[in-house]
């Protein structure tokens, strides 16, 4: 399971405070492990915290928050020394916003090399997930040069998220057009285009918006809409980007199962809220998978609750959509987990360190980005790990926690 955790409060607190922290983490970890599922630690900054956010963590080698994170890179490897080696990995950072050329892709690799410097300070045995610049996208994977990270037991990984129009379709926390989109059809042309330009100006009609804004919204999202239509996505876009990234594989000489998918995922429509259809999202996420699956991937779906959840029962002809090839250190046996009438895919989970009202047994896990400190969200981490890990939903492929 990828457990994405905020790592703010490794870097502000001390004392009594971090050791808190710390046992919240250990306790989320132990949970997980008892359901007989493997942990990766996903050291996940808040992208919209101005002090110790995303942006100021990449902001320079000599930036004061970069300090203070790889501080916490290295604190935390220590700490997770306390379980076993094949049962704990460490994501060194999600998504880092720099571009993947020039002078931000030069900074990048010498950050990343930095990390990995002072993750292996604290543990030497821990196997260590790294990404590109890019936001993780798959070019951000091939801009860096393996040869210059000085280790080669790494896993690599990128997220998958395209195109951008559909899986992005009515995702209100972008800043994009996009965002008024509902109904956009995969492949594209699955549709005539009057349909989801029907949705569009239906959409925008119902926002908290002013005529002006109201009329730019609707000229993006259908300039955004018609340039999906005629890129003709489908398989071949996914094949496409795929082969890419195992060609950059073999070049460097990573074995393919080293090669990761933290995350990829649809926002799914529910009830007026705009996003994809079902029978769209399970012909794109089941194209995903069966790419993955064809040159050696692992993956990790994206993610257990919320918008882009993936858990009731859905079928393309006779095929389960995502049939159980999570990513890595898994138990042996196929087929998708039973839950009662659902069934249910996942392997990402959040680590919640601020708690929303009262709380709740049944509450769902809460996106890491939304926190900063105080405690894991009661019971949703146990219902998770019960749903996924005591039935043993994992693919018979395995990954090696150290590989040669």
């Amino acid at each position: 399971m990828r457990l994405p955790v905020d790592p703010a409060p490794f870097m502000v607190f001390k004392g009594e405070q971090l050791n808190a922290v710390y046992q919240m983490l250990f306790d989320a970890i132990e949970r997980i492990r008892s359901a007989g599922m493997k942990v990766i630690v996903d050291l996940h900054p808040n992208s919209r915290h101005p002090v110790w956010g995303q942006n100021a963590v990449i902001a320079g080698l000599e930036a004061p928050t970069f300090t203070a994170f790889s501080n916490a890179v290295e604190d935390v490897a220590r700490h997770l020394s306390r379980f076993p080696a094949s049962d704990v990995a460490l994501e060194l950072i999600n998504e880092p916003r720099l571009k993947c050329k020039g002078a931000d892709q030069t900074l990048w690799q010498q950050m990343l090399k930095a990390l990995i410097e002072r993750a292996r300070a604290g543990n030497s045995e821990i196997t260590l997930i790294v990404t590109g610049a890019c936001i993780s996208t798959p070019d951000g994977l091939l801009a860096p040069d393996p040869t210059m990270l000085g280790d080669r037991s790494f896993i690599y990984t990128f997220h998958y998220y395209e195109p951008f129009t559909f899986t992005h379709q009515g995702a209100q926390f972008i800043p994009w057009p996009d965002k008024y989109l509902d109904g956009v059809p995969w492949p594209a042309k699955g549709r005539p285009i009057e349909q989801p330009l029907a949705d569009l100006a239906r959409n925008v009609q119902t926002m908290n918006l002013d005529e002006p804004a109201r009329q730019t919204a609707l000229a993006g999202a259908s300039n955004n809409l018609e340039k999906f239509y005629a890129s003709n996505a489908g398989p071949d876009l996914i094949e496409k980007r795929f082969a890419a990234v195992a060609a950059w594989a073999t070049q460097h000489q990573i074995p393919p199962n080293r090669i990761f998918i933290g995350e990829f995922g649809v926002l799914r429509h529910q009830g007026n809220a705009p996003g994809a259809r079902c029978a769209d999202r399970a012909r794109w996420l089941a194209d995903v998978r069966s790419a993955a699956d064809r040159y050696g991937f692992s993956w990790s779906y994206f993610n257990y609750d919320v918008l882009l959840r993936c858990s009731s029962t859905t079928k393309i002809g006779n095929s389960i959509l995502l049939y159980s090839r999570a990513w890595a250190w898994r138990t042996k046996r196929k087929g998708p987990v039973k839950t009662g009438k659902n069934e249910v895919w996942t392997t990402s989970s959040s680590l919640a360190l601020r708690r929303i009202g009262k709380g709740r047994d049944d509450a769902p896990t809460m996106p890491i980005k939304k926190s900063i400190a105080g405690s894991l969200l009661p019971g949703a981490l146990d219902t998770m790990a019960t749903r996924l890990g005591k039935q043993q939903v994992f693919s018979d492929r395995h990954l090696a926690l150290r590989p040669p």
